[in-house]
């Protein structure tokens, strides 16, 4: 009974992991271009298949699309030579890169203008709760800060792809709601009560304009 106890442990650690594994290796850069395509052309057809065949199975906790942008590069970086912006962005990267491969945070994909992406190799609370040691790590080894926008979890290719481009918005979003922070998606409610209450002030400026 014991026996057949360990090797049904065991049968499962190996489940869990081929299923963890599929959102946490790294991408070609092939399929790293093919996912960026995806996700911003919502391509079909030849392109979907490959996808499918880099993102399935998805892991059982599902997963979900968070856009990594750094505040204010241009600006913080004015009085850098080209040489020393290029070294701070690539090791920016670097650094990001390794915390999502040491925390087995999901799968990064290097996006343009500084941008990263990352798909989620962990269930929901918990990587929110990495993301924010992120920022924090970020934020204490770099002259700049980062700002996170993250989609809703999904079971499914469809609706990770809507998970990016909610990532998307909520990120557009951090001029009125704040940088060097987490920015969920607009139907998240926390996001909602933000929201509102920084157009307050706004239209509170309009209307005695």
């Amino acid at each position: 009974e014991l026996y057949e106890m360990l090797k049904a442990l065991s049968v499962k650690e190996v489940e869990e992991w081929e299923q963890h594994r599929s959102l946490t290796y790294r991408l070609s850069l092939v399929q790293q271009k093919l996912l960026l395509r995806w996700f911003n052309e919502a391509a079909q057809g030849a392109v979907e298949q490959h996808i499918r065949n880099v993102l399935l199975p998805l892991p059982g906790t599902g997963s979900a699309a968070a856009i990594i942008e750094p505040d204010d590069l241009e600006w913080k970086t004015r009085d850098m030579t080209e040489d020393q912006r290029r070294a701070l962005i690539a090791g920016l990267e670097r650094f990001i890169r390794k915390y999502t491969e040491d925390m087995q945070l999901g799968t990064f994909i290097p996006d343009h203008h500084a941008r990263y992406v990352v798909l989620a190799g962990q269930q929901e609370e918990r990587f929110t709760a990495l993301l924010d040691g992120l920022i924090q790590a970020v934020r204490d080894a770099f002259p700049l800060t980062v700002t996170i926008g993250i989609g809703k979890f999904a079971y499914e290719l469809e609706p990770l792809h809507e998970s990016y481009r909610q990532a998307q918005a909520a990120l557009s979003a951090k001029w009125l709601l704040g940088k060097n922070r987490i920015i969920r998606e607009a139907s998240d409610p926390a996001t909602q009560k933000t929201l509102a209450s920084a157009l307050e002030p706004t239209v509170d400026r309009m209307l005695k304009a």
